[in-house]
């Protein structure tokens, strides 16, 4: 597809993309020694001079921003009759594909995306330039952690402003809809639509058409759906509010203002995520551990409050040690008559002799006296109880019998312990009965919304499920990006099932590419609009495919497809509908 001849200093080797009027690849610049993103106009539209100009003058205006959180225009010109822009090449991904694959951001990341993305659109406005087609493909995530705006390919300056609707359908501004003049408000509201689907991978305005999608836009508040698919910290869903709110004016009045509420955000709570942090996240998105922002966020009245803590009682006038003291002392005293019990019981009566007492202290750790330690003073208590000598009837009776034993000199107001020690007799271990539920263990690749027998669990990862009842059950696995995923599953009680699922493997992945360009119908339903940026995810069987072009028509085929299969299915509509 397209040309790969040497383009100025460029040589192309990879097409990444193509558009209706353009087409991309990677590039190296040899006289630099480093890897480009070269965008070419196609050759059949290079006389259009109007199209020209209109290319070149995008270039112009993308070349003007220079941030770190923008990819940077290197050089723009034509060679021979083809127009050319060279930018930054970024090692990483989009951010939709990142969605795709791992689910939605951890709220502390989501945060520091949408903050860099933030810097890199307020260098855009600096220089009087809208985006006008924010959405995740166009934000990009290099793998060092770096965030940047990429694609201002339908950018226009705000003073000199068409009255042409561009963009990309679900990321436009109410106001853009109804026919006015985009301005920062409206980029504003395409990074908040952003924002929320890089909380929840669920796009923040969707519908089976184009008529949806718009009254969707127009009337439909996203954020009271929000709660049904993942939890947002308060803090977040009111910053994510005013981006998303119908009035322009009232959002923020400034992408600056948006930064600055991001950064307060940050500072209030202790966030310190960075690069490095999203490196990280990149690296291993599933042992990454979030900050504790759903926590933080969640209750900031009371993030810095102590723990709780109910005081022992006591008297007045007596420290707490002193009822330690003599809560332990007691219980000391009764085990001691116990174990003098028990190792005089098996003497014969006539070796029974009572010891002698004296008035010689005895080492610590006798039951004569005891030191416990006052933990909060550091300061030793001494505490004496009266020894009892042994009864020798006690020991030549056939019974068991138990003694009262007191704690004398110990307060008159301390609580006596109980008067006696009943000795009851064990009772014969019960046999446990055989548990009557099952477990289930589950791990779905890339991540999914879990339904057994149609109740929501919660999305994955998931901690084993238990308690279910032994039998037959449904589950059901829902990803946005991939057709509902259901089986049967069999639970047997006592048991733990075990079941690894990989969405991937069962869906065929269709790579589609269409010249010059279509509109996507799969099935009657219509998917989106060539270039795609990724394959077709379509569920085994036989499907129809419809491509529509206004220029050019429609053309419609039936295939075949089988779980796993990986293909590529390249069609010029010029060719096929001449034939």
């Amino acid at each position: 597809m397209g040309h790969l001849r040497r383009i100025a200093d460029i040589q192309p080797f990879a097409e990444l993309a193509q558009g209706s009027a353009t087409v991309v690849y990677k590039g190296y610049q040899a006289s630099l020694s480093r890897f480009v993103l070269l965008k070419v106009l196609r050759p059949q539209l290079a006389y259009d001079e109007a199209l020209v100009d209109r290319f070149e003058r995008e270039a112009r205006l993308a070349a003007q921003i220079q941030h770190p959180n923008v990819v940077a225009i290197y050089t723009h010109g034509t060679d021979g009759d083809l127009p050319y822009l060279a930018a930054e090449f970024i090692e990483g991904t989009d951010m939709r594909a990142l969605l795709t694959e791992h689910g939605p951001l951890p709220a502390d990341l989501a945060l520091f995306v949408v903050s860099e993305a933030a810097k890199g659109l307020r260098a855009a406005h600096q220089k009087g330039v809208l985006h006008r087609d924010l959405k995740p493909a166009n934000m990009l995530v290099a793998q060092d952690g770096q965030v940047k705006l990429t694609d201002f390919g339908l950018a226009s300056l705000r003073d000199d402003l068409d009255e042409e609707v561009r963009g990309t359908w679900g990321y436009l501004a109410p106001e853009t809809v109804r026919g006015e003049a985009p301005t920062e408000a409206a980029d504003l509201f395409a990074l908040g639509a952003t924002f929320f689907e890089i909380l929840t991978a669920r796009p923040a305005f969707s519908g089976d058409s184009t008529s949806a999608v718009l009254d969707a836009l127009l009337h439909h508040d996203p954020l009271e759906m929000m709660e049904r698919w993942v939890h947002v910290p308060p803090a977040l869903k009111d910053l994510l509010g005013r981006l998303l709110a119908k009035d322009p004016a009232a959002r923020f009045p400034h992408t600056q203002a948006l930064i600055e509420a991001i950064a307060t955000l940050q500072y209030t709570f202790g966030l310190t995520t960075n690069a490095a942090t999203l490196e990280t996240y990149l690296s291993a998105p599933d042992e990454y551990r979030a900050a504790p922002l759903d926590t933080r966020l969640h209750d900031a009245s009371t993030q810095n409050e102590p723990p709780l803590r109910r005081p022992l009682p006591r008297s007045a006038g007596r420290p707490a040690i002193y009822y330690v003291a003599a809560a332990f002392l007691a219980i000391l005293a009764v085990g001691t008559g116990f174990m003098l019990w028990n190792g005089n019981a098996s003497r014969p009566p006539s070796e029974t002799t009572a010891p002698a007492f004296s008035e010689t202290p005895v080492p610590v750790g006798t039951p004569n006296e005891i030191q416990p330690t006052d933990l909060a003073s550091d300061t030793t208590v001494a505490a004496s109880a009266e020894a009892v000598p042994p009864d020798a009837s006690l020991f030549t009776s056939s019974e068991t019998t138990v003694r009262d034993t007191t704690v004398e000199d110990v307060g008159s107001d301390l609580p006596a312990p109980d008067s006696a020690l009943v000795i009851q007799p064990v009772a014969e271990p019960t046999s446990t009965p055989p548990p009557s539920t099952g477990q289930l263990a589950l791990e779905v690749s890339p991540w999914a919304d879990v339904l057994l027998d149609q109740v929501p669990q919660g999305r994955t990862p998931l901690d084993t499920l238990s308690d279910l009842a032994p039998g037959s059950h449904t589950l059901t696995l829902q990803h946005p990006q991939f057709p509902p995923f259901t089986t049967t599953i069999n639970v047997e009680a006592g048991e733990t099932l075990s079941r690894m699922i990989s969405l991937w493997d069962e869906v065929a992945q269709i790579t589609l590419v269409v010249s010059p360009w279509a509109h996507v119908y799969l099935d009657g339903t219509l998917h989106d609009t060539t270039p795609l940026t990724h394959p077709l995810l379509i569920p085994p069987g036989t499907h129809h495919l419809r491509l529509e072009n206004p220029a050019l028509g429609q053309w419609d085929t039936t295939f075949a497809v089988v779980r796993g299969e990986k293909s590529t299915l390249r069609l010029n509509l010029h060719r096929r509908l001449a034939q």
